[in-house]
């Protein structure tokens, strides 16, 4: 009987979609950068056939076993930051072990824009309408 080996890998992307929806789901975060911001890059990239299927402001560095992230972020004027950024981490980091089985040793994130929510919202509408 031949013992073959099988491996189970992850794609910077796929955690990078994880820990994107990780961080929107703690009260106080409007978006990820790309998320607020970066609309009119990916019509531009739909619209001339480039390809970028990463997230913007989310980056994760993936090894065999463990991960570390980074994330660009806008939160809300107000709200108190450090709860805010304590909350992702541990959202973050519950979120990508428990779907990966990696380990997260690291996230790293990065305050883009404070902003009130109702200004949040028309840039949005904005964007929406273009």
């Amino acid at each position: 009987m031949s013992q073959e080996k099988t491996d189970l890998t992850f794609d910077a992307q796929a955690i990078e979609h994880l820990a994107n929806d990780a961080v929107l789901e703690v009260d106080g975060v409007l978006a990820t950068q790309g998320d607020a911001f970066n609309k009119m890059k990916n019509q531009v990239s739909q619209a001339t056939d480039e390809k970028d299927d990463g997230i913007d402001g989310v980056e994760a560095d993936v090894g065999e076993v463990e991960v570390a992230i980074d994330l660009d972020i806008v939160v809300e004027y107000g709200k108190e930051i450090p709860k805010i950024f304590n909350e992702a981490v541990n959202n973050i980091e519950n979120k990508v072990e428990h779907s990966t089985g990696l380990d997260v040793v690291e996230v790293n994130i990065n305050i883009q824009d404070i902003m009130k929510l109702e200004d949040f919202n028309r840039i949005q509408m904005r964007q929406a309408n273009k």
